[in-house]
């Protein structure tokens, strides 16, 4: 457990109440004719605060942690500061605050008993299965609970409906996860569409490839021979989009086109992760390190930071618009085309 009296995280959440619209009763006697046609009033939007917190008990030097997963401890769950339920971790919950999601008003959290992973939603069990796992991305839909897991070895993972498998890797690794800023609030697991989707890599040195999985049938992607880092790679409107790093530069490709981000642009990037607003527009988040004035000879001044990168894709004949900012910073690029990429010769073996 964390060296911490409660771990905090809050989530505002916003309810449509309903629209009461009364109408007047009609005079005596009369019969009421139709009313003129009104628009639709707005919705009413209610705000609350949950905030989740790990309680333990209040003679523990939780400073020290000494005890770490020893104590019995609860998980609590707050709304507008009120105490709504707790959970022990003699049931099997996990005290490690980075294992309490709050999603869609509900609180995820993980634990184990015996040799059993277990997920409570809120204060019931939602789902268990064999295995020692964690959680990379969970989505808790009507038509069943889908969980993307990770042995806690950290080999491997496997994908699940309702704790049981539908699709798993002992090699594969998972772009994405619950704390990733470019996954939320679902984690590596998401919809397009009306599917459960995910990315993953798969295969070693000159064979690795990106892969595809919706509703549990994976699907061969692009072929990586000639990258040296894959940052990311996300499914978004059916096209596989990733983000390639080498010792030249980094691209972006979206399906069969791809885009400079690293070189044209004077930008390094540590990591970054890809996502997708709700609007349309596509962007990259991460550390980057930007070296001055790019290719295009846009003067701009050195900064390493903290940013985030988005573009709209060209739509009806319409170039795209890039917009890198930062808190010191803020670069604009405009009227630029996607191009597709020049395949480098394969690599020879060092």
């Amino acid at each position: 457990m964390k060296n911490t009296a409660a771990f905090v995280s809050a989530v505002l959440l916003a309810v449509a109440c309903e629209v009461l619209d009364f109408r007047p009763d009609a005079e005596p006697g009369t019969v009421p004719g139709p009313e003129p046609e009104q628009p639709a009033p707005p919705p009413v939007l209610d705000t609350f605060l949950l905030v989740s917190a790990v309680a333990v008990p209040q003679d523990y030097d939780w400073r020290r942690d000494t005890a770490c997963g020893a104590v019995s401890c609860e998980i609590v769950l707050y709304k507008d500061m009120e105490r709504q339920f707790a959970l022990s971790t003699a049931s099997g919950v996990s005290p490690d605050p980075d294992m309490h999601h709050l999603i869609g008003g509900h609180l995820y959290a993980e634990g184990s008993v015996g040799d059993r992973t277990v997920i409570w939603r809120d204060e019931s069990i939602l789902v268990d299965f064999e295995g020692r796992e964690y959680l990379l991305g969970i989505l808790d839909l009507p038509g069943g609970v889908y969980t993307l897991t990770r042995r806690r070895s950290g080999a491997g993972f496997a994908f699940r409906k309702d704790g049981v498998l539908v699709y798993g890797s002992e090699t594969g690794k998972v772009f994405g996860d619950l704390f990733d800023t470019a996954y939320p609030p679902t984690g590596a697991l998401y919809l397009d569409g009306e599917e459960p989707c995910f990315c993953f890599l798969d295969g070693y040195e000159f064979s690795r490839r990106v892969y595809v999985c919706r509703d549990g049938v994976a699907a061969a992607g692009a072929d990586l021979e000639f990258a040296d880092e894959v940052l990311d790679a996300r499914c978004m409107d059916g096209k596989l989009s990733y983000l390639v790093r080498d010792a030249a530069t980094t691209t972006l490709h979206i399906d069969s086109a791809a885009v400079d981000v690293g070189k044209s642009r004077a930008l390094e990037w540590d990591w970054a992760g890809l996502g997708k607003r709700s609007g349309g527009e596509w962007f990259i988040t991460g550390d980057f390190r930007h070296s001055g004035a790019p290719a295009s000879g846009m003067p701009a001044p050195a900064f390493t930071g903290k940013g985030m990168l988005s573009w709209r894709s060209p739509v009806a004949g319409r170039k795209p618009r890039i917009i890198i900012s930062s808190a010191p910073a803020a670069l604009v690029f405009s009227g630029e085309n996607c191009t597709r990429p020049s395949r480098p010769g394969r690599k020879g073996k060092s």
